[in-house]
């Protein structure tokens, strides 16, 4: 597989990232939705597993500068949803992950995820990598 230029994390893979990111995107980075995902999960862990995530949410935080949810991306999400929606999925369950993969599109990139059965439906618009 060929990398691509650039790749959005998904929040799947900011949790368990891959040994080689660059095995899929020479470039990586994460959208500020993947960043308030995370930040939900230090509000609702218990002690131990707070720590953890306090941790990896810093990290990612020292390492990236979030890519911003903008008017563009706003425009894209309306096309991923309505293209989930148009397969017969309801977008409502997931719209982290598409408001996600609409930062992805507006920025130029493909979504880097764990689990790419989330974005089905979306791949005529923004390229969608399973990372393994």
């Amino acid at each position: 597989m060929t990398p691509v230029a650039l790749g959005v994390l998904d929040t799947s893979v900011v949790i368990d990232p891959p040994v080689d990111v660059s095995r899929y995107a020479r470039l990586v980075g994460v959208a500020a939705i993947t960043m308030g995902e995370l930040a939900y999960g230090l509000h609702v862990a218990d002690t131990i597993e707070l720590a953890v995530r306090e941790g990896r949410y810093r990290a990612i935080l020292a390492t990236y500068d979030p890519i911003p949810y903008d008017a563009e991306a706003a425009h894209w999400f309306g096309a991923i949803a309505a293209a989930v929606r148009q397969r017969g999925r309801n977008p409502r369950s997931r719209v982290a992950d598409l408001l996600i993969a609409a930062t992805a599109k507006a920025s130029g990139a493909a979504v880097l995820t764990r689990n790419p059965a989330d974005f089905k439906g979306i791949d005529a618009i923004v390229e969608v990598i399973d990372v393994h």
